[in-house]
């Protein structure tokens, strides 16, 4: 089935059944169940190559990490809801206000530079927020202990694991709503494996979760929550806490956010004052992200607002605030020989080397080097494709552009290669063009190859032609000379001031809808003082 048919799947069940009723506990949790369905069907497209079990490369990197402690497994207490709250809040026992408190998942703080690591997403916030004088403060959110390493982190960071508390005792019967809803997939023709007890357990986990970090609120009590990835597990539960509390949430994009997105598009009948499981506010990269937020939530957008405010760690880099290490500096150096050096971003899905790709290799001139990019879900398979990239013949490095953080890489390659991800928009704002080379590219970026923001090969010569015909764009062209590039509106902003101002206008927003929450309580309290006296 298509990525086409998911959606529309997920909006037909919207619209025959009265989805945003069901609630276990308070909590109207459709959009915790839609988000798990979209990505169990769209796991067709997410697998390992056929080679599996092969032994990851040996290669130790610089910033290797280990746990700092062995971990031993023991199931979690049950607890009630305030024995959950007294626990969490003893481990936080200090109360300290702030502005913005970030949340951060572990394994976003993989951009190593110069010795520290980033996540792309939260530290830009962290630094912008410190520059206007906010007082910020940031949270890493990890699943396991095992996730304790020693890696110095850009940004200082206190550190949760919401599952080690406990759990609530909250016993959940069946919900003979999924019951209905998984035949009804079948009878259409999609097949998908919805365990009711596998998402039990997660609305249960949600609920405990949220507990914890509603105590987190409590003790930092900010005015506005960031995160990225709001469709996370762990953060729908973070956006739950903050629903509960008043708080406002906002999603910072991680990434392209497609017609196909179930997250993102798509919402039929959100109820009146939006839902509980979904962001207030959305930071978007551009105008055609924003967009498509606000037609996806259709009538509730007011609920669920996006803001254009650009890429933050992106603009960082094209604005050179960032260094290049030394170890850096000579892996580019030692490339500078070849003709054309090519950066390849491939994707965790079930072919990720077509043999229109691996063609181009075989017939690409001997002055060429191709930069290998894995995904991190495939970087515990690279020594399957390096054995398979080796057979093209072609000159390739993997291990350093694995390593090294995406925006140097682009700013020094030549081209940029992929089936269809993200990494296109974010070369083209680096002013580096992007040729797609994977038949669902073709039809996921339809749009972009129709404006010629990309370009697609059907077979390895034409990706050849396309490359040697293809200069890359120069973005520093004196005023009056304009590429047909940046003719197109950007789809990622990149513009400080944007990023400011979306800022400012999150924290007014959210101060007014304080204020307009103290005046209802005053007025409610006045009316009930006046009912009393008489």
């Amino acid at each position: 089935m298509s990525l086409q048919s998911h959606i529309e799947f997920l909006n037909q069940m919207e619209d025959e059944y009265d989805v945003w009723s069901w609630q276990f506990e308070g909590i109207h949790y459709w959009p915790l169940l839609r988000i798990h369905l979209w990505s169990k069907m769209v796991a067709e497209f997410s697998a390992k190559p056929a080679q599996k079990n092969i032994r990851p490369a040996s290669k130790a990197k610089a910033g290797d990490l280990k746990p700092k402690k062995s971990i031993v497994q023991t199931p979690p207490a049950l607890l009630t809801a305030n024995q959950l709250r007294k626990r969490v809040f003893s481990s936080f026992p200090k109360r300290q206000s702030s502005d913005i408190l970030l949340l951060s998942r572990h394994i976003d703080a993989i951009d190593c530079v110069e010795g520290e690591y980033h996540d792309r997403l939260v530290d830009p916030i962290w630094r912008l927020a410190k520059k206007t004088g906010l007082s910020v403060k940031k949270i890493q959110v990890i699943v396991t202990a095992a996730q304790l390493t020693n890696k110095k982190l850009a940004v200082p960071s206190a550190v949760i694991e919401p599952d080690s508390f406990g759990l609530v005792k909250e016993t959940i019967d069946a919900l003979p709503e999924l019951t209905g809803l998984v035949k009804k997939a079948q009878d259409i023709g999609i097949d998908f494996a919805l365990n009711d007890g596998v998402f039990r357990s997660l609305l249960r986990r949600t609920l405990t979760r949220s507990i914890v970090f509603e105590v987190l609120l409590d003790v930092y009590q900010p005015k506005l929550v960031m995160l990225g990835v709001f469709y996370d597990p762990f953060f729908m539960a973070a956006v739950l806490a903050c629903r509960r509390r008043g708080i406002k949430i906002a999603d910072i994009q991680h990434g392209k956010q497609g017609i196909y997105h179930g997250a993102f598009n798509s919402w039929h009948h959100i109820p009146a004052g939006g839902s509980q499981l979904l962001p207030d506010y959305f930071w978007a990269w551009g105008e055609q992200t924003a967009k498509r937020i606000e037609i996806g939530m259709a009538a509730q957008a007011d609920h669920h607002r996006p803001y254009i405010a650009g890429n933050v760690w992106l603009g960082e880099w094209k604005n050179k605030q960032h260094h290049l290490s030394d170890h850096a500096k000579d892996f580019f150096a030692a490339q500078a020989h070849f003709e054309k050096r090519i950066l390849v971003s491939l994707q965790p899905i079930k072919e990720p080397l077509p043999e229109t790709l691996l063609k181009a290799m075989e017939i690409s001139p001997k002055k060429w080097v191709w930069w290998f990019r894995l995904h991190p879900k495939q970087r515990s398979n690279i020594d399957f494709f390096k054995k398979r990239i080796m057979e093209t013949g072609a000159s390739f490095e993997m291990e350093e552009p694995c390593d090294l953080p995406l925006y140097p890489l682009i700013l020094k390659a030549d081209y940029h290669l992929t089936g269809w991800s993200t990494v296109a928009f974010e070369a083209e704002a680096l002013g580096c063009k992007t040729a797609l080379f994977h038949p669902l590219g073709y039809s996921i970026l339809a749009p972009e190859i129709t404006e010629q923001r990309f370009l697609y090969a059907k077979n390895g010569e034409e990706l050849i032609e396309i490359i040697i015909q293809n200069k890359k764009t120069d973005t520093s062209q004196p005023p009056g000379v304009t590429t047909h590039q940046q003719k197109l509106t950007p789809y990622i902003e990149t513009q400080p001031a944007l990023a400011q101002k979306a800022l400012r206008d999150m924290l007014h927003q959210t101060n007014q809808t304080n204020q307009t929450i103290k005046l209802a309580r005053l007025f409610q309290y006045l009316r009930c003082f006046r009912f009393m006296k008489h």
